[in-house]
């Protein structure tokens, strides 16, 4: 049996649940000046508006040990750490702690952004 669940009790289930609280933690970017300056070694702006332009918008998560730059392609999420190193979003969602709950980087972002 499937059940439907709203993005709030999504919300929810993360934080009461998992003691996690992401509100504010996940936004989005659609400019140079919205790229957190943690980025801004190895993202030029030329690179940035390419990538927007082709892409659409990149989010930063922020969780307790790092900062993460993603971004939904093609084939997949292409995310980079502060230190401009590959990882995946099931790397993440491990490092969350809610790898269990079966979340997309997809879904997680639609849960905590408001388009």
């Amino acid at each position: 049996m499937k059940y439907l669940i709203t993005e709030n009790q999504i919300k929810r289930i993360i934080k009461k649940k998992f003691g996690l609280d992401l509100t504010d933690k996940i936004s989005m970017v659609t400019n140079k000046w919205e790229l957190p300056f943690e980025f801004d070694e190895f993202m030029s702006e030329k690179s940035l508006n390419r990538s927007l332009n082709a892409y659409g918008p990149m989010y930063v998560i922020k969780t307790p040990k790092n900062m993460y730059l993603g971004q939904e392609r093609k084939n997949g999420w292409d995310i980079v750490d502060k230190g401009d190193r590959v990882v995946n979003d099931a790397q993440i969602m491990r490092e969350l702690g809610i790898h269990g709950l079966g979340l997309s980087m997809g879904d997680l972002v639609d849960t905590y952004i408001d388009y």
